[in-house]
């Protein structure tokens, strides 16, 4: 299996993910503000892909004769200010990638949860900017089907609402987002105090803030001890280091104070008001989201500013899950480059997937019997090996081929339900072809549905073509018996 690199390339932070063996081993994010010098873009690349890869190896992950690296790249470095468009923006990360990464395979994350080729996403530019947060959203929406995602990273937040198991974002775009309230332009270390709150109250008193962008909200969480100087990535405004002695200087300023006017408990008061605002915000728009989902309860907290998030979801009235505790510290940190270097090695694996709906969960166990499932999953996340090990001659082929398949079953109407097993990849393959559209009315669950193959294509692994027929013979995984398919 090969290594899979997932990238998040922002504008101010370039993150990359590791996954060996479908497990994310390393997870690292370097500061890179893309629009200072776009044309570095392509080093930074190079170099943290050499430094992820000697971490790897460092940790006994990777060996020095492992195999070739593949890409998994999501972004939303195409809004820096540097650009006229998203359009220029999305081809430049592109063009850097391309570079970065020469010889290598790259698959670009789409909003739609779907994969482009560099290609192609160039053409469908809008598709793949600013996706990260969908990569974020459908990876949380295997473990916790029924939440509200919570990331806060350095910048902003991304407030995603989860219903069974979907991702049901009212927005797509940037644009659209800042209108539904799932996108909140707050963060741990980038926004402005004045972003946060137009006034602060110091013992009792408002005070209005200066528009002078003289402290950051780094300043404010580095002074209260929720953030670490070495998570403060970005220059100061002063210019001055990172230590909470030079944080409350530049928080004084937003007063137009300095030392001589404003006393360190002056400061405490400052910075918790600022604190208190951006929480109070980011509850806000959960509560709007939650208007529109009463079901949702539970919030699946991550990125940077993870701290901040479980404050607002709390004052929202949430129940609080860290996506730390199923991803590991550095994968909710760096969950985007997580998700879509996961996601690609689920499809590098190559597996065959069962999937059951709801409806049939009285089924389920002759289901997982007929199709030998070898490893169950549940909606909730878990994962238990059932000791089965699937040996039908179908399995093997696809094991052969080195495809993915799919296992579908009959309705049972005429008795035992039966299993049709198909060659995903063939099956797929059909679809890269445009083909007259059919309006159809499905009257069966996902799971029932046997696709249907009008030319003995042998995308379906469970058809075959018979000895006197000129047509085909179908073949059940359940008892490998045929019958008279499509005459």
């Amino acid at each position: 299996m090969a290594a899979i690199l997932g990238w998040d390339i922002g504008g101010a932070n370039v993150k990359a993910a590791l996954v060996l063996d479908g497990r994310l081993v390393v997870a690292r994010s370097e500061p890179f503000e893309i629009r200072r010098s776009p044309g570095d873009l392509t080093e930074v690349l190079r170099e943290m892909h050499a430094r992820v890869l000697r971490d790897a190896r460092a940790a006994g992950y990777l060996s020095d004769t492992s195999g070739a690296v593949v890409h998994a790249v999501t972004m939303t470095a195409e809004l820096a200010r540097v650009f006229r468009t998203k359009r220029d923006g999305v081809r430049t990360v592109l063009d850097a990638v391309d570079s970065a990464c020469a010889g290598a395979e790259v698959h670009v994350f789409a909003v739609d949860g779907q994969w482009r080729t560099p290609a192609d996403a160039r053409r469908d530019w809008l598709e793949v900017a600013a996706a990260n947060w969908s990569a974020t959203a459908r990876l949380v929406a295997g473990t916790h089907p029924d939440a509200v995602l919570v990331d806060t990273g350095s910048t902003t937040t991304d407030l995603i609402p989860i219903v069974g198991g979907t991702v049901v974002a009212a927005g797509r775009t940037d644009l659209d987002r800042l209108a539904s309230g799932e996108l909140v332009y707050t963060g741990a270390v980038r926004t402005p105090v004045e972003a946060l709150a137009s006034h602060a109250v110091v013992h009792g008193r408002s005070y209005a803030l200066a528009a002078e962008a003289f402290a950051l909200a780094g300043d404010v969480h580095v002074w209260r001890g929720a953030l670490l100087p070495t998570d403060y990535t970005v220059e100061t405004p002063d210019g001055r280091p990172v230590t909470r002695a030079f944080a409350g200087e530049r928080l004084r300023r937003a007063l137009c104070a300095d030392t001589h006017s404003m006393t360190d408990t002056d400061v405490d008061d400052l910075a918790a008001d600022l604190a208190h605002a951006q929480v109070a915000r980011i509850a806000d728009a959960l509560g709007r989201i939650r208007a529109r989902h009463s079901e949702l309860r539970v919030a699946v907290v991550a990125g940077l500013g993870a701290f901040i998030g479980a404050a607002a979801a709390r004052r929202a009235g949430c129940e609080v899950r860290l996506l730390a505790d199923t991803l590991g510290d550095g994968g909710a940190r760096h969950a985007p480059a997580a998700a879509v270097a996961l996601f690609l090695a689920v499809i590098d694996n190559r597996n065959t997937v069962v999937p059951l709906s709801t409806d049939a969960q009285a089924q389920h166990d002759a289901f997982v019997q007929i199709a030998e499932v070898e490893y169950r999953l549940s909606p909730a996340g878990k994962c238990e090996a059932t000791g089965v090990r699937a040996t039908h001659p179908m399995y093997a082929t696809l094991r052969e081929r080195q495809h993915p398949g799919l296992v579908l079953f009959s309705s049972g109407s005429t008795g035992k339900p039966k299993a049709a097993v198909h060659d995903l990849a063939s099956l797929l393959e059909k679809f890269q072809t445009p083909r007259h559209a059919y309006r159809t009315i499905v009257f069966l669950q996902l799971d029932h549905i046997v696709l249907p193959d009008d030319d003995c294509n042998p995308a379906l692994v469970g058809w075959r073509k018979g000895p006197d027929c000129p047509c085909c013979e179908r073949v059940t995984a359940s008892t490998g018996s045929s019958h008279p398919g499509c005459c």
